[in-house]
């Protein structure tokens, strides 16, 4: 539901806020559950998830991490 498309996303560009892409805490949620489904990581906390979630880089570097 977003009016960027992937390839307009930016791997450096925040998530949240009006800034970045926008998303709110049921957008969190939901990205929460499918990080988990997919890839295995458990965000278990809201403040790990604050760091985690800045932006695409920020997720793909905690999955690396856990997958490492």
């Amino acid at each position: 539901m977003l009016d960027e498309g992937p390839e307009e996303i930016g791997d450096t560009t925040p998530i949240f806020g009006a800034d970045g892409l926008g998303l709110d805490s049921v957008d969190a949620l939901q990205l929460v559950v499918a990080i988990d489904k997919h890839f295995g990581l458990k965000i278990a906390d809201s403040e790990a998830a604050k760091g985690i979630l800045e932006s695409v880089e920020t997720i793909a570097c905690e999955i690396e991490k856990t997958a490492a």
